[in-house]
């Protein structure tokens, strides 16, 4: 039986917000989080996070944008959603994020908006209120990250 959970806005403390703000300023410098990979985005996020000493789980779901529905994967940080692959703060990126729903949009137009699109723009906590985060812990009963020089099985 699924367990979906449904994250409200709520700005992460602000310590916590101050620490993941500077690593993910310095991650999205060295390489733009992308939109169309939201996988590898989720990975890198939860890299950082760990490298923080913070442990986060990774949610599997939808991002509900009231009117178009987009599959995702997102951060879990002491409760707060941290997505850094779409920045949502921006109204240009979701209408363009709902166009790319319909089909009237290609991925690289997609990927372009959001690689320009500055930190600021992406969920730490916050987002707009007619926006819904919904689903399910991933990768719950293993760790975040395999130690060094380990596969995951």
């Amino acid at each position: 039986m699924k367990h979906l959970v449904s994250f409200r806005s709520d700005p992460l403390p602000a310590a916590l917000g101050a620490d993941v703000r500077r690593m993910l300023q310095r991650e999205h410098g060295l390489r733009p989080f992308s939109a169309v990979d939201a996988r590898d985005t989720v990975r890198r996020v939860a890299g950082a996070a760990h490298a923080l000493g913070l442990r986060g789980t990774v949610y599997r779901g939808s991002v509900d944008l009231r009117g178009a529905e987009v599959d995702h994967v997102w951060l879990e940080l002491d409760g707060r959603v941290v997505d850094a692959a779409f920045p949502l703060l921006e109204d240009r990126f979701v209408s363009l994020l709902r166009r790319f729903v319909a089909g009237d949009v290609e991925a690289e137009e997609l990927a372009g908006a959001a690689a320009l699109s500055s930190l600021d723009a992406r969920v730490l906590g916050q987002f707009p209120e007619t926006i819904r985060y919904i689903g399910e812990p991933v990768w719950a009963s293993r760790p975040m990250l395999p130690p060094a020089g380990l596969q995951d099985s």
